[in-house]
């Protein structure tokens, strides 16, 4: 992956007249930038990092007399400026300027620059460029993005030489040091480029998978669902009388296309000839006339009975008047006979009240007597003939009511005959309809069967998911990914261990070897005692030991992603590589072997690894004198030499600040 910087631009306020500031660096190669303190080397960093998303603005005397800063990359094919505001107020600016194409106009003054992106929009653009994989990481699976592989680009004045920190900024963020053990996997080509991608087939592979599985346990219950129809619909042949069930055990047996064809065969020759119903309903339908005509002369009968009753009761009547008048008369003829007021027999010549002899026959007493025993006549007359009459009509009555009752029971036998052949025909009728209904049913089903032919279709489909998933998935395997990425460590481990042999390094022993832990973000230094002593980066002694171990970890490092095509920009900028060997504790001699064996391994990689990777060195050192170091380093140092600031030289000019800028 091509990515160099060929230009950083800062952009004076406008009450500095719209300057600009221009250093252009040399891509593919070394560029040093050598200086005092206080001249704003510490600061280009700080700037690189910025323009590419940093939160944190460059140091605060820069940010107040720079209105934006701008940095022109140069890709494979074509150029990317970026520029960002610089926040007078406040840690960062989200305002951001990018222009990409073949040959970019970088503007001028900051009067020229264009507010086009938000700096987030702007960082998308360059990984695209940049080629950064669909990858995700974390348990939250955040995606990879620009600034996860610009840990390898700095190595800044805290940095360089830390015993407790191999990577910029990990030691003030947590969440940045986690970032960092969680995607160095991918950017060491342990992870597939389009993780993220191979993630999504795998669901969109399960979610056919899913929907074939469906299909094949949908086709698997219809198939039980139908042999069990199959099944019922035989078995139910002998429950309604059409198969005896000793013929039903063979076809039971057989094969669903077979039971299918004995119930076709079987409708075909039932259905012609087994039920005559408009017979059954016209017998039916004569017994119902009977029914009815029997329970309307049932009907009629009740009727008369209830009119018979009624006049017997009136004639009950009747008798109970003549019974009380004869009753009443009796009690009457009884008072008279209990005073004797006439005498049942009495003579003529007597009077009928006192019963003495008369002398005179008196007439009136005559007819009186006459009146008396016609009276007596009358009423015993009248009183049997009325109850002689009463009761002889009551009788014949009574004796009618009887044939009735007599007629309606032999009327209410038959009637009870009929409702039963009639209740009987009814259900022969009912079990003929169920006969029919299930015939129905059976034919229904007979048209609606399907026999799942697509079954061995899908069951194709369902392995070949089954083959995809599995492939794509051992892409992405924990086994996989932890060989790939023993492989890449083993190759760093060499790298470093071969080059901390062309150091000074206090433990260059022979069977030594350097391994970098990517788990802990560390350095150990392995077989220096015995085959299993270790030591670790904060082990190592002193900070020119430490100062090694970083260089050789980042140089090793962006060998094996430009080796790899890794997506990660082939830049190193290193602030104060010399920085251990300018305290007072070391001696002026070894220093300058240091120095020399550090400058002439950077020589080394660079020219290994043109015209691709940029080395940038931002550094006190000046390695000019032939005395004190050899002609080539020299000739080397001065051929990369970018620009000298030690004669007044700075990042922002004088006149652009009342006050000295500070540099460490």
């Amino acid at each position: 992956m091509y990515c160099n910087i060929k230009s950083l631009i800062i952009y004076g306020t406008s009450d500095k007249g719209e300057e600009s500031r221009t250093i252009d660096f040399k891509t593919g190669s070394l560029n040093i930038i050598t200086g005092s303190q206080s001249t704003g080397k510490t600061g280009i960093l700080e700037i690189i990092d910025y323009c590419l998303g940093s939160d944190t603005k460059p140091s605060d005397k820069i940010s107040r007399c720079v209105d934006w800063f701008g940095i022109l990359f140069e890709f494979s094919d074509k150029e990317f400026f970026i520029a960002r505001k610089s926040p007078h107020e406040g840690n960062s600016s989200e305002l951001c300027s990018l222009s990409f194409g073949k040959k970019v106009d970088v503007p001028k003054t900051q009067s020229d620059i264009v507010y086009n992106y938000k700096i987030k929009d702007a960082l998308k653009e360059l990984a695209n460029q940049l080629g950064i994989g669909l990858v995700a990481f974390g348990k939250d699976r955040h995606k990879i993005s620009l600034r996860h592989s610009l840990e390898y680009m700095f190595q800044d004045y805290d940095t360089i030489d830390s015993k407790h920190n191999l990577f910029y900024g990990a030691n003030k963020n947590t969440f940045r040091k986690k970032a960092i053990i969680d995607t160095i996997s991918y950017f060491l080509d342990a992870i597939p480029e389009n993780e993220l991608v191979i993630e999504r087939e795998i669901k969109e592979l399960n979610a056919k998978l899913k929907k074939e599985e469906e299909l094949l346990n949908g086709i698997k219950e219809v198939t039980t669902r139908n042999n069990a129809k199959l099944d019922y619909y035989i078995n139910k042949l002998v429950e309604f009388g059409f198969l005896a069930e000793d013929t039903i055990k063979e076809i039971l047996q057989k094969k669903p296309s077979r039971k299918i064809e004995f119930l076709n065969n079987f409708l075909d020759n039932t259905m012609k000839t087994e039920f005559k119903f408009e017979n059954k309903n016209t017998e039916s339908n004569g017994f119902q006339k009977d029914i009815d005509y029997m329970r309307e002369e049932v009907g009629k009968i009740d009727e008369d009975i209830k009119q018979l009753s009624d006049e017997i009761k009136r004639y009950d009547r009747f008798i109970d008047l003549q019974n009380n008048y004869v009753s009443h008369s009796q009690k009457q003829m009884g008072r008279l006979k209990s005073i004797e007021l006439y005498p049942k027999d009495y003579s003529e010549d007597r009077c009928p009240f006192c019963n003495n002899v008369v002398e005179t026959n008196y007439t009136n007493v005559e007819l009186l007597k006459d009146q008396i025993k016609n009276l007596d006549n009358n009423i015993n007359i009248e009183t049997t003939y009325y109850n002689r009459e009463l009761t002889n009509r009551r009788s014949k009555l009574e004796n009618k009511k009887k044939e009735l009752v007599t007629t309606r029971k032999s009327y209410l036998k038959e009637l009870d005959s009929f409702i039963e052949e009639n209740k009987k025909l009814k259900e022969i009728q009912i079990q003929d309809y169920k006969k029919v209904w299930f015939l129905g049913n059976v034919n229904a089903f007979l048209e609606s069967y399907v026999e799942p032919k697509e079954k061995k279709e899908h069951e194709l489909k369902k392995e070949q998911f089954l083959i995809e998933i599995e492939e794509k998935s051992n892409l992405l395997s924990p086994e996989l990914k932890e060989k790939r990425l023993d492989n890449a460590l083993s190759e760093i481990n060499a790298e470093m261990t071969k080059m901390s042999k062309e150091l000074n390094f206090e433990y260059n022993i022979e069977k030594a070897f350097l391994t970098f832990d990517n788990k802990n973000l560390t350095l150990n230094v392995h077989n220096l005692y015995n085959d299993e002593s270790v030591l670790s980066l904060s082990q190592t002694g002193s900070s020119a030991n430490h100062l090694c171990l970083h260089l050789v970890t980042f140089l090793a490092l962006h060998k094996f992603f430009l080796k790899h095509e890794r997506p990660v920009p082939p830049i190193l900028i290193l602030d104060q590589p010399t920085k251990p060997f300018f305290e007072p504790d070391h001696a002026e001699n070894k220093d300058q072997e240091d120095v020399e064996k550090i400058y002439n391994l950077m020589f080394k990689v660079v020219r290994e690894l043109s015209p691709n990777f940029q080395l940038i060195v931002l550094d006190h050192a000046f390695l000019s004198d032939r005395n004190k170091y050899s002609q080539k380093t020299c000739e080397l140092f001065e051929k990369y030499m970018l620009e000298d600031w030690h004669l007044g030289g700075k990042l922002v000019p004088d006149t652009w600040i009342s006050e000295k800028i500070t540099d460490n």
